[in-house]
């Protein structure tokens, strides 16, 4: 695709079918619906037997499943002119790209994402490395990607700093130049205590120590004296 692209190979044309399929991707086969419309239009296959041949693609059950109808294309482009050996070649595309082709529309909304968030990372980066965390689950693999994601932070200059018992919010947010983690990123505390600790900051007008939070339900006096450790 890359040297279609840039012009330094020439495509094979095995069909006018195909090349006008395949002419806005510089004919290579890169989408699942630029196989189902081959499949259709030049191996005459059936609306249902396209649907076979989109299941097999999206459950990624390889080209052994998607071989068994290779007798069937054959045959079914010979009334388009082609010869059984071009048609096995051409088939023999359509099974490799099944195994990696995205649909169309899959492929413009990850690469508009992946865009947008780019250009966050870029122009807004306290902003994007305040939000990104807080979409980071709680297993391993989620802790692996928080501290990727705090590495790449510190690598620009956006200071790392810890819970604050009055300018912490829920999860993580912006402080000036830097980002803050929240309540929820302290261990033992979860959504609805952390919610239970901005109620009661609030109420309160603020608060001035952290065993104050021993009065906030969830807490409990063991929780409370770690935080006293930890963050006094």
């Amino acid at each position: 695709y890359i040297d279609a692209k840039h012009g330094r190979k020439e495509p094979v044309s095995y069909h006018p079918i195909v090349d006008r399929i395949t002419e806005h991707t510089h004919g290579q086969v890169v989408y699942q619906e630029q196989i189902l419309q081959v499949v259709r239009e030049l191996g005459k296959f059936t609306w249902e037997e396209a649907a076979r041949i989109r299941k097999i693609i999206s459950k990624k059950r390889g080209e052994q499943e998607f071989n068994t109808m290779r007798a069937k294309f054959i045959t079914g482009s010979a009334e388009e002119g082609m010869s059984p050996e071009d048609a096995d070649k051409v088939f023999s595309m359509l099974a490799t790209a099944g195994a990696y082709a995205f649909n169309a529309a899959h492929c413009v909304s990850y690469g508009m994402l992946a865009y947008w968030t780019m250009w966050m990372k870029v122009h807004h980066p306290v902003a994007f490395f305040t939000a990104a965390p807080r979409k980071c689950p709680t297993d391993a693999k989620g802790k692996g990607r928080l501290q990727q994601l705090l590495r790449d932070a510190a690598k620009r200059d956006i200071e790392i700093l810890p819970p604050d018992l009055n300018k912490s919010e829920r999860s993580w947010s912006i402080d000036g130049w830097s980002i803050r983690a929240g309540f929820v990123q302290v261990n033992g505390i979860g959504d609805a205590t952390a919610t239970a600790i901005l109620d009661y900051r609030e109420e309160c007008g603020g608060l001035d120590s952290w065993d104050q939070l021993l009065k906030v339900k969830g807490i409990g006096e063991k929780g409370a004296a770690d935080l006293v450790k930890r963050y006094s």
